[in-house]
């Protein structure tokens, strides 16, 4: 890997972002090493090793901010918080991209997965260069800036947290079908009906099958009052 001056100055402004600068700088630049780049020293090791630390550093984090004796509720965020999604929110808040792309000039298919499993190894390496508590401080400032709300949790993934509600009333599953689709083939709208073992019927439409049973299973949400109890959050 070429570390030209305009690598240096991308390095440094990460670790700006970070608010950590690493005290053996070869970790971090192995966690922005693809391994097409170098198949023998790249982000893989310190990808696997930073997917625990996070993990570890999330659930500390939520068991600390959320006021709640509810494993469900504290599952779902943790999940939530640990996602493909709401990593690639933080990669693109700190510019992952260009520091990636740079760093790996001969591989020009750098995705939002890349970018994510990057992250992760940067988390490894920081957990190597320092301290589980740095580490964990660094994952606290940039997850309580971003730290969502219980009614996102819930839009996030309802299809989930319905089944778990069925499930705990022990009344079987919610059944979802695709009872028409509108439009034309390259812009059809799917229109589907989510049946409760009570019962309780409702609709969702969307863009695909999968989008219109989120849709529907959010209203059922709605209609339950599921989102009604929002456990509270400290600000530590």
């Amino acid at each position: 890997m070429v570390q030209d001056e305009t690598f240096q100055k991308l390095v440094s402004n990460l670790e700006k972002k970070l608010d950590y600068v690493f005290l053996n700088r070869e970790l971090l630049i192995q966690a922005l090493t693809h391994p097409v780049t170098n198949p023998s020293r790249n982000f893989e090791p310190l990808e696997f090793l930073g997917d625990s630390v996070l993990n570890c550093c999330v659930a500390f984090l939520v068991f600390n901010k959320v006021q709640t004796s509810d494993e469900g509720i504290l599952t779902r965020y943790k999940g939530y918080l640990v996602s493909k999604g709401f990593l690639e929110r933080i990669v693109q808040d700190i510019g992952l991209f260009e520091l990636v792309s740079w760093a790996n000039r001969d591989y020009d298919k750098i995705t939002q997965k890349t970018l994510c499993d990057v992250f992760e190894a940067i988390i490894g390496a920081c957990f190597l260069d320092s301290s589980f508590e740095t580490v964990y401080q660094l994952i606290k400032k940039f997850y309580t800036q971003r730290f969502p709300s219980y009614a996102e949790i819930l839009e996030a993934n309802p299809k989930s947290v319905l089944q778990e509600w069925c499930q705990q009333k022990g009344i079987g599953l919610p059944v979802y079908e695709v009872v028409s689709q509108e439009g034309p083939v390259h812009n059809t709208t799917f229109i589907v009906n989510l049946r409760l073992p009570t019962g309780e019927e409702f609709e969702g439409k969307g863009p695909s099958k999968s989008v219109a049973e989120k849709n529907a299973a959010f209203e059922a949400i709605k209609f339950l009052d599921l989102n009604l109890y929002k456990p509270s959050t400290s600000s530590s």
